[in-house]
């Protein structure tokens, strides 16, 4: 913390320990620092306020001398020859996506059976497959076997396939660790705290399976957008919460989810209810999922796959406000505009069906 944030936080009142917290049974934590306990703290009600971390693997720990994290691997600043990228999610995608689009050789080590767990499979292909057009080389459901640095400091590593044990050699120039498996403070295995994907999961009100434990961080909150006015609004719910005032769930503001990476995949509203009008324009692996209210005839959600994703979703999320009705879109005359000739493609497509 900075010392102007531990001077306003001491100034309402908060009392702050600075060391590593590790939570024990019956309601108390321990801090510890310089892995020394310095204090026991008993609570009433506890927050866990975390990002998941980057898992290292222990092969890596040991043999590796200078691989990049997720905390510093947009500071790479030359040059990678051959870039092994080891993990799952959004930051591998981007990362493979930057440097082969600049003409580097990229491999990608996936632990698990899917590249981006969080989107569609639909569209997980249809990334996989652009960032093979690229020639990234990509080995889903593989581990690491063994890894050695030669006296260039280049990495030869023995990859192996978790099913049938099949195995592969990689050469590269740099290393990078992007696999968010964990929560970052000690003691959740303890409590038997749920946990998916590296987040603790949380009902509507925030509660984990454990009671008067809550979690909460923009990030999971917003997928990986986050923004003042949610956290204050987060903020003022808890805060209701744990003085018995507000029992109803918490709603969030509909912000647009972005992957960040071309063709890009956004989306926003409602995009999962059956009873909504859906209507789609599809271009190869592009596409456009509008979703309409049949009673009112106005657009509630939207999904996009789509190199103008950006443009789409925030032309959309305007007329969402304006709470034009889909009709009167199909109805106007737009000129040459390519975004609202798709939007309206897929209006009339929604009716047709």
């Amino acid at each position: 913390l900075s010392q102007n944030y531990i001077k306003e936080l001491k100034d309402n009142g908060v009392d702050i320990f600075i060391g590593h917290g590790i939570v024990r049974p019956n309601q108390a934590i321990a801090v510890l620092r310089d892995e020394t306990p310095t204090r026991m703290i008993n609570w009433k009600n506890l927050i866990f306020a975390m990002e998941p971390v980057s898992s290292i693997p222990k092969i890596v720990r040991e043999k590796a001398s200078n691989y990049l994290t997720e905390a510093d691997y947009g500071t790479l600043d030359h040059f990678p020859n051959g870039l092994i990228i080891y993990g799952s999610g959004e930051s591998v995608v981007i990362a493979a996506n930057i440097w082969a689009s600049l003409g580097s050789q990229v491999y990608i080590i996936c632990p698990k059976k899917r590249l981006v767990p969080n989107i569609p499979e639909s569209v997980e292909k249809s990334i996989i497959q652009n960032l093979k057009d690229k020639r990234v080389r990509i080995y889903l459901d593989y581990d690491i076997r063994d890894i050695y640095q030669d006296s260039g400091r280049d990495y030869h590593i023995n990859i192996v396939d978790n099913d049938n044990k099949q195995s592969h050699n990689i050469l590269g120039s740099e290393l990078m660790v992007l696999d968010k498996t964990s929560t970052s403070l000690n003691g959740i295995e303890v409590l038997n705290i749920k946990q998916e994907d590296g987040w603790i999961k949380t009902d509507d009100k925030l509660r984990t399976n454990i009671e008067n434990i809550y979690t909460w961080t923009g990030s999971q909150l917003n997928q990986n957008k986050s923004s003042k006015k949610m956290d204050k609004i987060v903020a003022d719910y808890l805060i209701d919460v744990l003085t018995d005032k507000e029992k109803d769930s918490l709603n969030l503001p509909e912000e647009p989810y972005f992957l960040d990476f071309s063709p890009v995949y956004a989306t926003l509203g409602l995009i999962e209810d059956e009873n909504k009008l859906k209507g789609t324009y599809k271009n190869g692996n592009e596409f456009l999922n509008l979703f309409i209210n049949p009673d009112y005839g106005e657009i509630v959600g939207v999904e996009v796959f789509h190199p103008d994703a950006h443009e789409l979703i925030n032309l959309i999320e305007f007329l969402m406000k304006t709470e034009i009705s889909a009709q009167d879109l199909v109805e106007t005359d737009f000129s040459d505009q390519n975004t609202y000739k798709i939007i309206q493609e897929a209006i009339r497509n929604a009716y047709k069906s």
